[in-house]
């Protein structure tokens, strides 16, 4: 039974935000601890599966993470414990001017 509820789980879980081809604005005018984005699974994770930001990990999935957004074009991509990449995501991050006074 744990290795069908393993399998069922790797084959249902995968990135549900930020969706695939996402652009995230952020606003100049809200602080940017106030812009996190979270993270979200389509299903709950299995124990050691990471998240990754552009190669860099960002911890485990099975917790709730929030991404301090930066201007660019990112990959997230969730990781199981032994490295394979389970789901990846490219999106976009735009960073918007300032208002004009």
């Amino acid at each position: 039974m744990p290795v069908v509820r393993a399998a069922a789980a790797q084959a249902l879980a995968r990135i549900a935000y930020p969706a695939d081809g996402s652009v995230i604005a952020l606003d100049p005018d809200i602080p940017p601890q106030r812009q996190r984005v979270p993270l979200r699974l389509s299903a709950p994770a299995a124990p050691g599966w990471i998240w990754r930001m552009d190669g860099k990990s960002l911890g485990n999935a099975n917790v709730n993470t929030r991404w301090l957004p930066q201007p660019g074009r990112h990959q997230l991509s969730l990781e199981n414990g032994a490295g394979r990449t389970i789901d990846a995501v490219v999106l976009e991050v735009r960073a918007l001017k300032g208002r004009a006074k």
